[in-house]
């Protein structure tokens, strides 16, 4: 290549030089051993320096990794044994040393859908060699017919290339250039490499975003261009506007819909997370110019006071304050919904009419247009928060509380009906009122049903107060009305706030030493299950070498995040001693909740698997859905005479014939296809359908337009019928 940023590739710090400008998506992950020495001064740095992490550490890497790693050498299938120290070997690599995987476009050939992807590592030339080398020995002999093993030259060095014949003709590569590893996907990186276009280091875009997020390659950073994501969706536009969907179906529809929800000047969408003194410091970054100053009123958001914050109380384990205008979004996603599915919409008025005319209730104007633009939604032990949901408040700032007054109760009036009629009692919803210091505390009483909440709410001036029990009302009224110190108060805050710049229009944060504390008691226990269970095993482990809590507290702090508008867009900036933060939960209640709500699930998991099964049979039935407008775009809207003729073709292979629930025993394809239909057909007839006789309680089903439903055995057998009366008819 006479590109000399590609002839040799750089350090693994500069991947972005070896990728295309017009790459759709761009992950970037820096490898253990660098970030080990970039966030050994962080908090989580010295947490896994303190004695009894390094013990824990120790454990794992010498003693249970091995004997895990032993247990799958043994436990493995014959024919599979091979493959696990080679794919063990390049998880470790991939870990180890910075890995970047880039999707570069898709594209659309005679063959369907065209993927075009890579994978860069750093110094995983071996790792590769010795996985790719298992791979291709595993691959059965009456498989092999269908692939295509050759040696080629990608931009100047000696790379594999393997093609699958069969179906969409799948093309791979990998080969090592310099000290990188790459595994291709596709025809264009390849391509890319002979030319000189521009980079991706080369891009405004992406010179854009990582300089926002402050990303680079010693850190985890992402980037997703969403501008080629439109322009690639738009490759497929007749296919869309075949299958009948809708905004992608439509020329320029996915533009309009950006435009009609603000959006239309979005760019892309960044990630980066990086140590910064003893913090972690992830940021992520919207760019599209204008969002904050000429954008939809949806985007425009006032910054948080301190009086906004005032409500949330000094010791909350978490809370979330932001500015938003809840009647401006139901604007834009009404507006949303009427591009995206008209149906849909026209159905959604009505029935918000509806509403209107039985119960004299706008939702819009009488409800949402009620609430100002600030809200805040907490718990803390002081409201009596135990569980996962116990103490949560809502406190938002309203504009007419007596209307909003009354459309609660017409609302409330609307679910008691509901709730009766099913209940078949009268009462077994209603409305209760309660007086304290002076205010009306109002509630939901329920008769006859098992409801575990009593959902309660009350106006303190501007503020309106909801939780899910009447005391954490009376809880935040005492605050209210007494001024109570606040999480203005609370030092763990101030430090992050101080780290964070000024202005945020939306302030979270997360006490961490309160939760790593709750995530401690219930972790050990399962922890210990775990060790009982690996030693059962052979695995040489035991209890004490699970660190205590002191050490993991130790250097524990609150995690804060913010976000903003800025002339570029929007930005979001998460500070705190860990990657994540560790919500609080409320320790032994929430043991009790995991114990019963594994003993609720457990006579589930056969129900799961039952509906997994049935849900890749709708799958199956998408993608000849899918292939039989594809062929009729190619035949003057001619379906193809048969399922087989797909076959032939390469197009669909044999195994999506075969619905998951098929029994063992049954033979031939579990799919009948209906003959003599055209994609001028309407939308509402049955175009293929899994064999009834499968599934006890329903059957799965595509329609001309592409889509797939569930049907119930007598839905099933009206569209049936109405798609034989077509076809007699015709």
């Amino acid at each position: 290549s006479s590109n000399s940023s590609r002839a040799s590739p750089m350090m693994a710090a500069e991947h972005a030089t070896l990728l295309p400008a017009y790459t759709i998506i761009y992950l970037h992950w820096p490898g253990a051993q660098t970030l080990e020495s970039t966030c050994r001064d962080t908090a989580f740095g010295k947490l896994m320096a303190e004695p009894e992490m390094k013990r824990f550490s120790e454990a794992i890497e010498t003693r249970v990794w091995p004997a895990i790693k032993t247990k799958m050498r043994e436990d493995a299938p014959e024919d599979e044994a091979a493959m696990i120290e080679p794919v063990l070997t390049a998880i470790d690599a991939a870990w180890t040393n910075a890995v970047t995987i880039a999707l570069l476009n898709v594209g659309m050939n005679e063959a369907g859908p065209q993927v075009n992807a890579v994978a860069i590592m750093r110094d995983g030339g071996e790792a590769m060699t010795a996985l790719s080398e298992a791979i291709l020995a595993s691959i059965p002999e009456d498989e092999a017919d269908d692939l295509t093993l050759s040696d080629v030259t990608v931009g100047g060095e000696p790379f594999k290339q393997l093609v699958l014949t069969e179906g969409p003709g799948l093309l791979l590569q990998w080969g090592v250039r310099g000290d990188d590893a790459f595994i291709i996907m596709g025809e264009s990186y390849a391509t890319f490499l002979e030319t000189d276009g521009p980079t991706l280091a080369d891009s405004e875009a992406f010179k854009t975003a990582m300089a926002e997020v402050q990303g680079d390659d010693s850190t985890p950073s992402a980037f997703l261009n969403f501008k080629a994501v439109v322009a690639n969706l738009e490759k497929f536009q007749t296919l869309f506007a075949a299958m009948q969907l809708p905004v992608l179906g439509e020329e320029g529809g996915v533009q309009g819909l950006l435009e009609a929800t603000g959006m239309g000047n979005l760019q892309s969408f960044s990630m980066a997370m990086a140590p910064e003194g003893d913090t972690f410091k992830t940021t992520t970054f919207l760019h599209a110019p204008g969002l904050g100053e000429n954008a939809s009123a949806m985007w425009k958001q006032a910054a948080i006071t301190d009086d906004d914050l005032r409500v949330v109380p000094k010791d909350a384990s978490w809370a979330s304050v932001t500015n938003f205008d809840l009647a401006v979004a139901y604007d834009g996603l009404l507006k949303s919904i009427e591009l995206v599915t008209p149906e849909m919409y026209e159905g959604l008025i009505g029935a918000l009419g509806m509403i209107q005319g039985q119960f004299g209730v706008n939702v819009r104007d009488d409800f949402l247009a009620a609430f100002g633009d600030t809200w805040a939604i907490f718990d803390a032990p002081s409201n009596g928060g135990a569980l996962w949901l116990t103490g949560i408040t809502l406190v938002a700032e309203v504009k007419s509380p007596d209307t909003m007054q009354q459309t609660i109760e017409a609302i409330t009036g609307l679910i008691a009906g509901f709730a009766a009629q099913a209940a078949e009692n009268p009462n077994a919803v209603s409305l209760g009122q309660d007086t304290y210091r002076d205010h009306t505390i109002h509630f939901m009483k329920f008769a006859g049903l098992p409801i575990p909440v009593a959902p309660a709410w009350a106006q303190h001036g501007e503020h309106w107060v909801l939780a899910i029990y009447p005391q954490m009302v009376r809880v935040t009224l005492d605050r209210l009305i007494d001024k109570s110190e606040s999480i203005l108060d609370n030092a763990d805050f101030q430090r992050g706030m101080a780290m964070l710049p000024k202005g945020p229009t939306q302030i979270a944060y997360v006490d961490n030493v309160a939760g790593m504390r709750d995530v401690y008691a219930l972790g050990l226990p399962i922890a210990q299950m775990l060790i009982t269970m690996g030693a059962g095993e052979g695995i040489p482990v035991d209890a004490t070498i699970l660190p205590s809590l002191t050490p993991l507290q130790k250097h524990m702090f609150g995690t804060l995040s913010a976000a903003y508008l800025t002339p570029n867009g929007s930005k979001t900036i998460m500070q705190g001693p860990s990657p994540m933060p560790i919500p609080a939960m409320g320790a032994s209640a929430s043991v009790a909740g995991v114990g019963m709500m594994t003993a609720i699930l457990l006579p589930s998991l056969a129900r799961a698997r039952h509906l997994a099964k049935r849900s890749v049979s709708a799958s199956n039935l998408r993608s000849i859905a899918m292939l039989c407008h594809v062929y009729a775009l190619e035949n003057e809207e001619q379906y193809p005479p048969d399922l087989d003729t797909l076959v032939e073709s390469g197009d669909l292979s044999p195994k999506s014939l075969i619905a998951p629930l098929q029994p063992a025993w049954q033979e031939g394809t579990s799919y009948i296809y209906v003959k003599g239909l055209t994609a001028a057909a309407p939308s509402d007839l049955i175009l293929v359908y899994e064999d009834p006789t499968i599934d006890d309680e329903g059957t799965n089903v595509a329609f001309i337009d592409g889509h797939v439903d569930f049907l119930y055995p007598e839905q099933f057998e009206e569209a049936l019928e109405r798609t034989e009366t077509y076809l007699e008819e015709k």
